[in-house]
């Protein structure tokens, strides 16, 4: 990859009490690409993605994002290098007391000073997007959990972050659905030129969506391979890498 990292991260580590999660991460991802962290249960993947986006604080190491330093930041500076993020939660997030249009401008509503009308037209826009124009007036019970993890995207997007991020997403849909999903992270990464971060286990995403991946180890703490779908499927200096990429056993 060439030019500055978007996001640099440096010797980070994450202790829990006297429970170690990730030990000495040192990663960088570029502007416009789709970049994935993998791993089996425990490793940390949600862990890094958190200290990532400015939820909790690594016990060591720095974060630089867009060439400010989140890890040192406090107040007001801190707020703004955040607002290089729009986050799609593994359950989507969606509040279940408003309807989805309300979900999608809350931000907008609470941060900005853009009138109805222009929310409005932002919240149609992104709604459209998503291929969900029309259902602003829905609430989330009323959505399947595909259209709700649509939904959820359409409000990480709607502050127009440069970095988009995606936990488990698609986790709890069927595999058609699922595939959709991975299309449309796709389609907005070209469309947009949003960088793309994905937390996922699931390997048909993996393969069809990434540009890069890393992978963590829960027993090492660490990255133990990188790399394109490519190497990884092909990666033979771990067992383990070798039959997590190719489904053996």
């Amino acid at each position: 990859m060439t030019g500055k990292p978007i996001i640099e991260v440096k010797n980070l580590s994450v202790v829990y009490g006297e429970r170690t999660i990730l030990k000495d991460i040192n990663l960088e991802v570029y502007r416009g690409e789709i970049f994935v962290i993998v791993g089996g249960s425990g490793c940390g993947k949600s862990t890094l993605l958190r200290q990532i986006i400015g939820i909790e604080r690594p016990s060591e190491g720095t974060i630089i994002i867009n060439g400010e330093d989140l890890t040192a930041s406090e107040g007001d500076k801190r707020r703004k290098i955040l607002q290089n993020f729009g986050v799609m939660f593994q359950s989507g997030g969606l509040f279940a007391s408003m309807d989805i249009g309300d979900n999608i401008g809350l931000m907008l509503e609470s941060y900005t000073k853009v009138c109805k009308e222009r929310i409005d037209d932002l919240i149609d826009l992104n709604l459209s997007a998503v291929g969900l124009r029309g259902y602003e007036n829905y609430y989330p019970s009323e959505l399947s959990g595909g259209m709700k993890k649509r939904a959820a995207i359409a409000r990480a997007m709607i502050m127009n972050p440069s970095i988009m991020c995606f936990d488990e997403p698609a986790s709890g849909l069927d595999p058609i659905n699922a595939a959709s999903l991975d299309e449309l992270i796709k389609d907005l990464n070209r469309s947009l030129g949003t960088t793309m971060l994905v937390v996922t286990h699931d390997l048909s995403s993996i393969l069809n969506i990434s540009d890069r991946i890393i992978m963590l180890d829960a027993e090492s703490k660490g990255i133990i391979a990188q790399g394109t779908p490519g190497v990884l499927k092909n990666y033979t200096d771990n067992e383990y890498v070798y039959k997590f990429f190719n489904r053996k056993t």
